[in-house]
């Protein structure tokens, strides 16, 4: 008596395998050296590459806190009041002006960087304020505001400097 017996059945081949390993080949291939195998040093002899030392990142670090209230602000531009005096009298009072009005808006943004200054001189008499205007605003953009956690902050300040 004969028994019939099949032949154990092979397990299917996965094609994605195959095509990584040829992948894999071809991606060594494309990557050595033109020239034969011996002309390059073994991978254990090369001298690891040297990475070049990170330079430190620009604005990063320790941040200033956020410190500068609007209230602070003004102060700080109140305290600049002599220099406004100064200012007025040397532009209008001593060219034949008897009162100078002065209102300011200053806008700020969070890092305490000047965004805009809106300042009108009103003189009586004498030169236009315009001289005046531009010597404030120069005073202005040379504060050093502080941080503050407000996005934006406006400042106003009036002053009328009158001669005697």
């Amino acid at each position: 008596m004969s028994a019939i017996h099949t032949a154990p059945a092979r397990q299917a081949r996965r094609q994605g395998n195959i095509l990584g390993a040829v992948f894999a080949v071809w991606t060594m291939a494309s990557m050595m050296p033109v020239g034969s195998a011996a002309d390059s040093p073994p991978a254990a002899a090369k001298a690891p590459a040297k990475t070049p030392a990170k330079a430190p990142a620009k604005g990063k670090g320790k941040a200033k806190k956020p410190t500068g209230t609007a209230a602070e602000l003004t102060a700080m531009l109140q305290a600049k009041g002599s220099q406004v005096q100064d200012c007025a009298v040397s532009e209008a009072l001593d060219k034949g002006a008897n009162s100078v009005e002065i209102a300011t808006h200053v806008t700020i943004n969070g890092r305490g960087q000047v965004i805009n200054i809106k300042t009108n001189v009103k003189v009586d008499k004498g030169p236009d304020g315009t001289k005046v205007r531009e010597c404030i605003d120069d005073l202005i953009k040379k504060i050093e505001f502080p941080n503050s956690a407000a996005p934006m902050i406006t400042i106003e300040r009036n002053w009328t400097i009158k001669s005697t």
